[in-house]
């Protein structure tokens, strides 16, 4: 059986967790790229093997039968150097989640800027098209009425060389300046019946072109966002996402079983009370929709990370 003495002696050989000091200050300020972000991964990795290996140390010790048992104060001792030597290891385990989340936070956030300006190209794009389509209509709409207005002169001047041709004959010189006339009024017919044919044409190349124009946006990329750097799968860790909360305004809750809750609840023990557990599953449920679920300007909903380490 171990005496108390030997068990004194070992503990002069507890790990002391300060390896992972150099490991701490090794860590990059930020993570940018991917490469860091693996760095990192393995910087967590190492943290979590310390905390196991002195766990496993100190576990050994504290439970091993003997006169230890009986003796408070050393057992005191253990414990005291088993959360000494935790402390820089887990303080390590923290940065790195920190800084993971930083990368996953600056990836979401480049993300949406990527998204925004996305859908500002997109829809400048489709108003342009929008406006074009208008414009080639507008100018369709003037070759009608252009042939339209042709159309009528046309018919005009055709009523006009009827009457004519419709007169008696007179002497030969004014049976020759009719047949001048006619002769004008036939050469005019065929220009206006040519402009007709070109402005309807055009109206209808117009329309063509307009419904091309509204088109246009269809055929482009579905996306214009830029790539943006995605944290890499790195073996050996893990996460998940959800969603988390913070009481902003008590009194801008809506539902009114809360509200009237509210009147028992202090402010500061929401989350902790079965209120907050209420709300964490609006959250939970509906994202930031919870904001207006619950009420507008009452609560601040954000992703929340958790990460292990294997």
């Amino acid at each position: 059986m171990t005496t108390q003495s030997e068990i004194e002696r070992n503990a002069t050989e507890a790990p002391t967790g300060e390896t992972a000091l150099a490991r701490i200050e090794n860590l990059p300020v930020r993570v940018e790229s991917a490469e860091e972000y693996k760095i990192v991964v393995q910087a967590g990795r190492g943290f979590r093997d310390l905390v196991r290996e002195i766990d496993q140390w100190f576990e050994g010790t504290k439970t091993e039968p003997g006169p230890k048992v009986q003796a408070h104060s050393l057992w005191k001792s253990l414990c005291d150097k088993h959360k000494a030597a935790r402390s820089l290891p887990e303080r390590g385990l923290k940065t790195a989640k920190l800084l993971l989340d930083g990368f996953d936070k600056k990836v979401r956030q480049e993300k949406a800027e990527a998204e925004r300006k996305a859908r500002e190209e997109r829809e400048r794009i489709e108003r342009e098209a929008r406006e074009e389509s208008e414009r080639l209509e507008a100018k369709a709409t003037e070759e009608r009425e252009e042939a339209e207005r042709l159309k009528t002169e046309a018919r005009e001047q055709k009523e006009t060389a009827e009457r004519l041709a419709a007169e008696p004959p007179g002497d030969p010189e004014d049976e020759r300046k009719r047949q001048a006339e006619l002769d004008v009024a036939a050469e005019d017919e065929r220009d206006r019946l040519a402009a007709i044919a070109d402005a309807e044409r055009a109206a209808e190349d117009l329309d063509r072109a307009a419904e091309r124009a509204l088109e246009a946006p269809t055929r482009t990329p579905a996306s214009f966002a830029a790539p943006v750097e995605e944290a890499p799968a790195v073996e050996g860790a893990s996460k998940s996402e959800g969603w988390d909360f913070e009481i902003i305004d008590p009194t801008k809750i809506r539902v009114k079983v809360i509200r009237d809750a509210m009147r028992v609840v202090a402010a500061e023990k929401i989350k902790t009370s079965w209120l907050g557990q209420h709300l964490k599953k609006i959250v939970g449920a509906h994202g930031e929709a919870a904001g207006s679920i619950i009420g507008e300007g009452s609560i601040e909903v954000k992703t929340k990370t958790t990460r292990s380490f294997r």
